[in-house]
């Protein structure tokens, strides 16, 4: 995707950063087939990001860092699978939506995102259930690298009136 072209998303037409620009390694199950994302930084719904396919403009999923469920996965053995450093590495979790608003918003557990900022690539890492704890919500000086990492991530933010910066 060259820096002229335009998709248009649920925020407006957007002008996708070509530095920006993130390739999906190890695909996301369901969509093997979309390789090409970016990642959006809207002030409004902070703290979640939202992963948006550059192939597929009417698709975006909503990430936010593992933490904010109580969940805490072993960064290592991500890092360890990956063939990444761990400090390369952040790891983020897909928001469920409730389909009605009695219901609770959750997070695909079992299938985290890691994201490697420096080579501006992410994927998929499918678990088994005793590879992640639940717990309670950590403190804030609990955040440690086994909550989600702390490698900053090639986010476009979005101005509040729908512009990218």
């Amino acid at each position: 995707m060259n820096n002229s072209t335009t998709i248009t998303t649920r925020f407006g037409p957007l002008h996708p950063d070509a530095s920006k620009q993130l390739q999906c390694l190890s695909p996301i199950l369901g969509f093997e087939d979309l390789r090409q994302f970016i990642l959006l930084d809207v002030p409004d719904y902070r703290p979640f990001l939202w992963l948006q396919s550059l192939e597929e403009p009417g698709l975006a999923f909503v990430l936010t860092e593992p933490r904010y469920f109580g969940l805490h996965y072993d960064l290592a053995e991500c890092a360890r699978q990956q063939k990444l450093a761990v400090e390369q590495l952040r790891l983020l979790v897909m928001v469920i939506l409730p389909e009605n608003a009695s219901e609770s918003i959750r997070a695909h557990k079992l299938g985290p995102l890691w994201f490697d900022a420096a080579q501006r690539s992410f994927g998929q890492w499918v678990i088994d259930a005793g590879q992640v704890r639940d717990g309670v919500l950590a403190a804030a000086g609990e955040l440690d690298q086994e909550s989600g990492g702390t490698a900053e991530l090639p986010c476009m933010v979005l101005a509040p009136a729908g512009g990218a910066s």
